[in-house]
């Protein structure tokens, strides 16, 4: 589907597309009704462009979509999703749209649904008579492809009525394609499905949420070993037609931890997981050994540097913890940096309110940006370096501090470094490279693989995430430990507050940072489901309250405090990027968290990835760079550690497992819109809790010991 949120801005765009474009839609269709001969004779070089093609002049920088109101505004905090100035159309069962059933739609296209069913129940086997119906129905059709499909995101967003689509079905036109496909393999229908149904333009197309097969489940991996290998033969060989989930990587951790220490030993790691943590001593027995490193000392001061505020709470809440339980330290810290996801917010929630005005300069002049590059690094690096050592010096940070923590980026880490010998921990939940200029990557991660060797005084790395632990291997040979986040410093307790009317609250995470446009239609979807429900008399307990949203007359477009999430019941969670604090933070909370299935959050992953330039940071190509390997052994893993524009789906869905959002246990998954309100009414919110809360101490007891050990070697000096 061809995204358009204005009320006729869709049908504008269609009618200034070039004439060639609109006859070649019509072609397309009239030669897939023909059977496969005619467009086997013509070959596969010419693909026809779909109705989308009229919709391509919309998709412009997000700055120019944002001045003409097309429904999604940059803000601070993440992107707020609101309403065009235009009035809502009646309601339609949402159910009967994406089926296309009830009074606008033939009665044949139901018919045509169940049939297919029931072929796809089977396997998609080569079915003549449904072919023959596939076939007829892309001939009577194909007059309405373009304005169909340009038509129904604007239905979906509430800007056209139902009736404007004249009775064309999108989602069963796309099928009959499929069919088409399946006895013909012309993988010009695979391209006219991408084109139709939007894939390129928006990451939702609600298949999943109607009775049709869901052709996103089905086609992707077709479309993309046809354009790797310029033919279908992969098509001809695969015995599986249908959900795809089987053909697709599930790694797990332990493997690939275990892969990835092997090869590091045999490549000559730079520092392997140091003795001071491989011994693995009991806690009590670190207790002792830091207790006598600090001797008379109960105070420990630290300074906090970083770019983000979780990133930075994360190791110091999780250190804090470790040197405070048996020791009795007192911990004194200084936070400096942390302007996103707002500036200010370490005071206001957490009351480190250090303020030094030099060092803020600073990091709005070197660190502000998180698109592009950084054009100053090949040039004023040596000038940053000295702006930071004459910061350092004015503020009284060296003789005041006993050890540091770097929250990152990593050149922030190596700058500090060299400047100054501080027994350091370097917490990583971002990649190495990221926005470094191409001709200055070697250079920085020549810094890092150096600082990782630095014992004197200590140096200890932790990662947040397999898949940076992955490219700490790739790019440096550096084995790095993982700890998962923990949001200690949270400090909130789970406390649902019913709304006003009575009901629970579910929340629903910030859906404009990934979604774009077809986020005003997500969250009308959910509305209208709801709303269905209803209709049919079911009593739902809860309400929906997606954040950052201005629609239907509801504004949660204000900040959210820590307390605030507390508050409500559950989540319903959409990722989009390999790992997220407020995830881990609302699991220390032991809030039920409910997450699009695996499957469909790797279809939005790839489709970011191809079709975007935001989100979904750390697997981005713009991390990539690495060291030469003079061992000539090859990396273990299948995949690299990050993800090129059109490599698809297979290494999205290895780095996806290995996410926490894949990983950890009690975790509620659902298929569809109407699904997940199904799994929100089932949740057994005793059993989830007592679960999470379980996970939560095991895997607690585990960091706490790890930093309890990271403490000691720091402190102790060896």
């Amino acid at each position: 589907m061809a995204p358009s949120a204005g009320r006729d801005a869709g049908l504008t765009a269609a009618a200034g597309a070039p004439q060639r474009h609109r006859i070649g839609a019509r072609r397309h269709a009239n030669e897939a009704g023909a059977g496969a001969g005619a467009l086997k004779r013509r070959g596969h070089g010419a693909v026809t462009r779909l109705a989308t093609i009229g919709l391509l002049a919309l998709l412009r920088p997000p700055e120019a979509r944002l001045a003409e109101g097309r429904g999604v505004r940059a803000q601070s905090g993440g992107v707020l999703l609101f309403r065009p100035r235009q009035g809502r159309t009646r309601y339609y069962p949402p159910q009967e749209l994406l089926d296309c059933e009830g009074s606008n739609f033939s009665s044949a296209w139901g018919e045509f649904r169940l049939a297919v069913q029931a072929n796809e129940a089977q396997g998609f086997p080569e079915e003549p008579s449904l072919y023959r119906r596939a076939a007829d129905i892309v001939m009577k059709w194909s007059e309405d492809v373009m304005p169909g499909s340009v038509m129904v995101p604007q239905v979906l967003v509430r800007q056209a009525l139902a009736e404007r689509l004249r009775g064309f079905c999108l989602w069963g036109y796309a099928t009959a394609m499929y069919i088409l496909y399946r006895h013909d393999r012309n993988p010009e229908r695979l391209e006219a499905i991408e084109q139709m149904m939007g894939w390129v333009e928006w990451p939702l197309d609600f298949m999943e949420s109607s009775t049709w097969p869901t052709l996103w489940r089905v086609v992707p991996l077709h479309l993309e070993e046809f354009r790797g290998r310029g033919d279908v033969s992969w098509s001809k060989s695969v015995q599986h037609w249908t959900d795809d989930w089987p053909l697709l990587p599930k790694p797990t951790v332990e493997d690939v931890g275990w892969e990835l220490g092997s090869w590091l030993r045999n490549v000559g790691t730079a520092v392997p997981i140091g003795s001071w943590l491989s011994a693995r001593r009991s806690s009590a027995a670190v207790g002792l050994r830091l207790a006598r490193a600090l001797g008379r000392s109960r105070r420990l001061r630290l300074l906090v540097l970083g770019h983000h505020l979780g990133s930075s709470m994360e190791p110091f809440s999780m250190l804090r913890a470790a040197v405070k339980v048996g020791v009795g330290l007192r911990i004194e810290a200084r936070f400096f940096g942390q302007r996103h996801p707002k500036p200010g917010l370490v005071c206001k929630e957490f009351g480190f309110c250090d303020e030094n005005p030099g060092m803020e300069q600073w990091f709005l002049r070197y660190e502000s940006r998180w698109l592009g590059t950084y054009e100053w690094m090949p040039n004023l690096w040596d000038e940053a370096l000295s702006d930071l050592s004459g910061i350092m010096a004015s503020s009284g940070f060296v003789g005041e501090t006993d050890a540091a923590i770097c929250g990152g980026p990593a050149w922030l880490c190596v700058m500090l470094r060299s400047l100054w010998s501080v027994p350091m921990l370097l917490y990583f939940a971002w990649p190495i490279a990221p926005l470094i200029p191409a001709g200055f990557k070697t250079q920085l991660l020549t810094h890092v693989r150096a600082l990782a060797q630095a014992s004197s005084p200590p140096v200890v790395f932790v990662t947040a995430n397999w898949v940076l632990a992955a490219q700490f291997a790739f790019q440096l040979r550096v084995e790095v430990p993982v700890q998962r986040p923990h949001g200690l410093y949270m400090n909130q307790t789970y406390s649902p507050v019913r709304a006003p009317g009575g009901k629970h609250r579910i929340l629903i995470s910030r859906l404009g940072v990934w979604s774009g446009t077809s986020g005003i239609a997500l969250v009308e979807m959910m509305l209208e489901f709801l709303q269905a429900r209803a209709c049919a008399g079911v009593r739902d307990p809860f309400e929906i309250v997606p954040l950052g949203v201005r629609l239907r007359h509801a504004d949660t477009s204000v900040a959210v405090t820590y307390a605030d999430f507390a508050e409500y019941l559950a989540c319903i969670f959409w990722p989009w990027d390999v790992m997220m604090l407020l995830f881990n933070e609302l699991y220390t909370l032991t809030m039920p968290l409910l997450l699009p299935s695996n499957r469909w959050m790797i279809q939005l992953m790839s489709h970011q990835l191809s079709h975007s330039e935001m989100n979904w940071w750390h697997l981005r190509e713009s991390v990539g760079g690495m060291l030469p390997d003079p061992s000539g052994k090859p990396f273990p893993l299948p995949f690299k550690p990050w993800i090129a524009k059109h490599d698809g789906l297979r290494p999205a869905a290895y780095w996806y497992s290995l996410t926490d959002f894949a990983q950890f246990p009690y975790l509620t998954y659902f298929e569809s819109l109407p699904d997940m309100y199904d799994q929100v009414r089932s949740l057994d919110i005793p059993r989830i809790r007592a679960g999470m809360a379980t996970f939560n101490r095991q895997t607690f007891r585990d960091s706490l010991l790890f930093y309890r050990c990271a403490a000691s070697h720091l402190l102790a000096a060896g």
